[in-house]
């Protein structure tokens, strides 16, 4: 337990700085982590297929290399969206309008996508054991490349008016502590009251009271942390139900985070389980590697940034 909350401490000195400094410090932050935590899941896939001997440090570099198109492409246009009238409207209604400022980004965004994985197809028919080769590659891209550009990529998305920017990093830390304290709320609360298993076959530990008081507290910590921050602009004129509504929102955005946060925590334990390893890797002396610190952020993120891009077509008919 010593080295756990030493070697936690050490990483909360050099994780936290990166998320509230932003810019480059968040960059290169993003940067080792998509590369690393690709090359951790593909070192366990090497385990049983040999095939990954080289791959296991290729498929990182495009892991990172796709993550600085997606960290530069969204900070270059983070939103096609603008304040008409006090309200958001599209830049521009017309086909060209949309195409210029949507379709820009995410076109080149998908070309790319499609074109690694495209790649990694091509490679493997040269590997050993060529479809599970392509489909370990394939999956490690997408888990470690794509689903963590996606969380780390939040930092950039800006819902214009709707919030307002306290430190770069401030919405990826609403996710990232949404994620962590779900599971510190599910281990210390299983452990003295669950009585109910969760999932016994893949994580013995964990019980359905951890997991319903993990997710619970862990949003309404979330919202505070909204309000804090000052993350959404409320009009508290408009009297107590506007504001208990929105807040009500904020929780539900909050708690869905933290349910695909726990899935993303079981599925990483059935790799892990499948495999036969504790850990993804050893870099974090009592907590495991890097994957193991981000494998819930990288769902949670993901569909975070899904659910942000949602919110802002549905703010266009309010």
């Amino acid at each position: 337990m010593k080295q756990r909350i030493i070697t936690g401490a050490i990483f909360a000195v050099l994780f936290i700085p990166g998320v509230i400094l932003g810019g480059f410090y968040f960059y290169a932050l993003g940067l080792i982590v998509t590369y690393v935590c690709t090359f951790e899941l593909l070192n366990m896939f090497y385990k049983k297929n040999e095939g990954l001997k080289i791959m296991r440090f290729i498929v990182p570099v495009f892991s990172s290399l796709f993550f600085t198109l997606m960290h530069y492409k969204i900070k270059q246009d983070p939103s096609f969206f603008m304040i008409i009238d006090g309200k958001l409207r599209l830049v521009s209604l017309t086909s060209i309008g949309i195409a210029q400022s949507f379709g820009y980004i995410f076109g080149i965004l998908i070309i790319a996508l499609a074109f690694i994985i495209l790649l990694f197809a091509v490679i493997s028919i040269f590997m050993k054991n060529p479809g599970k080769s392509a489909i370990n590659m394939i999956f490690s891209f997408i888990y470690g490349g794509l689903m963590l550009s996606m969380a780390f990529s939040v930092e950039n998305i800006n819902i214009s008016h709707t919030i307002r920017f306290e430190f770069p990093g401030v919405i990826f830390g609403y996710v990232y502590l949404i994620v962590v304290l779900t599971d510190v709320f599910a281990y210390f609360f299983g452990s003295k009251f669950g009585k109910h298993k969760l999932c016994p076959t893949i994580s013995p530990k964990k019980s359905v009271e951890g997991a319903i008081f993990g997710s619970i507290g862990s949003s309404l910590i979330g919202t505070l942390y909204v309000y804090i921050f000052n993350l959404i602009d409320v009009d508290y004129s408009r009297g107590a139900l506007h504001i208990i509504i929105v807040y009500v929102i904020i929780f539900a955005i909050s708690l869905l985070v933290s349910i695909i946060s726990q899935f993303g925590d079981l599925f990483a334990s059935t790799l892990k389980r499948e495999y036969e390893i504790k850990d993804y890797g050893n870099i974090l002396p009592g907590h495991g590697g890097l994957l193991d610190r981000f494998d819930s952020t990288a769902l949670a993120g993901s569909i975070f940034f899904v659910v942000i891009f949602i919110i802002k077509f549905v703010l266009l008919f309010i």
